[in-house]
């Protein structure tokens, strides 16, 4: 079995000007795309949890993550971080959240 030569990282972050360019590059050459989805995913856990441990109610917690989650979303797809795709699906995570939490009767 051989062993995969370590991945060259200067080449990465020598052209980037600030923490957004960081971000992209780390985006683009080491996480394929993933890392906006994998971020968003792990900022909506704790916040989850930090308002799970305020409110003790897990559908205001899981509505209030999912809010802050598609404005971050917001964010990044306007940086180009995340495409299209997930920023409907935190849309689409914060309407069933409100839907379910409201149901009509």
């Amino acid at each position: 079995m051989t062993i995969p030569e370590p991945r060259n990282l200067t080449g990465i972050f020598e052209n980037t000007t600030g923490i957004v360019g960081m971000m992209k590059g780390v985006n683009d050459t080491l996480m394929n795309g993933y890392f906006g989805i994998l971020l968003l995913v792990s900022i909506w856990i704790m916040l989850f949890m930090g308002f799970m441990k305020t409110t003790a109610h897990a559908g205001k917690s899981a509505l209030s993550s999912s809010f802050i989650i598609f404005i971050l979303s917001v964010l990044l797809r306007a940086l180009n971080i995340v495409n299209d795709l997930t920023m409907y699906g935190a849309l689409a995570l914060f309407a069933l959240t409100l839907a379910f939490l409201f149901p009509r009767d």
